[in-house]
């Protein structure tokens, strides 16, 4: 009698062993599925960023390139009209006074682009073009070159200004304050159009002017500025980057 009562006893806690194990693989199993299931919809997730930013990139990369295109097309045409200007024309007329009225003014009009486009050309890497300019600009205000020769070397300086900006540089450097204070952090250079230094954190940056390095109080711009820096200097991941290279830009 004792031993078919300790013989149920075995096979009853044998029993309650197997069915707490059947259990344990049940939550076990659920546990897997959702786990399995949460990194499902955070690879989708990221699947579909990525693709959104592909896309992105492929319209911007087409707007540029449509942008280009139209800048050269411009060019050419500007080329065009001043290789017309400067062909072999007939004998002039005799002159007049008012014949001679209308190239002075032309001469003015083209020396005033001239000195529009200089405050542009503050890097140091534009400091022969910008002496060259200024000095063009001088000869037409006192009658010494003529007017279709200054355009020309106009439309010259503009196109060096298109290739230039796609050269962009990062240094780090000190950049010292106006209050003397020096600050530890990136230079950024954008062809001879800009030059822009930012710290670290984008608490500080300035810009170069024809007048000397110019604080930017903007929170925004510094912090495109800084970046940019990153992106540029390859300490960021890839993607595109807003550069103030307009005076008084915002982003």
């Amino acid at each position: 009698m004792f031993c078919r009562s300790a013989l149920l006893l075995i096979a009853l806690g044998a029993a309650l062993v197997r069915a707490q194990s059947a259990d344990d693989v049940v939550r076990e199993t659920q546990r897997l599925k959702a786990q399995i299931e949460q990194e499902r919809r955070m690879a989708s997730a990221d699947s579909a960023r990525q693709a959104e930013w592909r896309r992105q990139s492929r319209e911007r990369l087409a707007t540029m390139r449509a942008e280009a295109q139209r800048l050269a097309r411009e060019r050419d045409s500007l080329r065009g009209f001043v290789d017309r200007r400067l062909s072999a024309p007939p004998p002039p007329p005799p002159r007049t006074a008012s014949a001679a009225a209308s190239r002075k003014a032309f001469a003015a009009a083209v020396a005033a682009r001239i000195d529009a486009f200089l405050p542009r050309l503050v890097a140091p890497e534009a400091a022969s073009t910008r002496s060259d300019l200024e000095g063009l600009s001088r000869s037409l205000k006192a009658g010494k070159t003529d007017a279709s020769e200054g355009l020309s070397r106009l439309f010259d300086a503009w196109a060096e200004g298109l290739d230039a900006a796609a050269r962009l540089a990062v240094r780090p450097g000190t950049h010292t304050t106006g209050s003397g204070r020096a600050v530890r952090g990136n230079f950024l250079s954008v062809g001879g159009l800009m030059e822009a230094f930012v710290d670290r954190e984008g608490d500080y940056a300035a810009v170069r002017s024809a007048a000397g390095w110019e604080e930017i109080p903007d929170v925004q711009v510094r912090l495109a500025l800084r970046d940019a820096c990153a992106k540029v200097s390859g300490s960021d991941g890839p993607g595109w980057a807003w550069i103030p290279v307009a005076p008084g830009a915002r982003p």
